[in-house]
């Protein structure tokens, strides 16, 4: 039986965060998500401990 990848979990695709709509003032369904294959040299993620 084959599990369901959801859309940021897949091979390839970097997650970032869900979309915000900042004139309604709440978080959209939609992922922002970056391809893996813009990150040819170097990377750095910073975020607060939980965030």
């Amino acid at each position: 039986m084959a599990e369901k990848v959801s859309e940021n979990e897949k091979l390839g695709s970097f997650y970032l965060c869900n979309e915000h709509d900042t004139k309604k003032s709440e978080v959209r369904d939609d992922l922002l998500l970056y391809d893996s294959k813009d990150l040819v040299t170097q990377g750095v993620v910073l975020g607060m401990t939980g965030s």
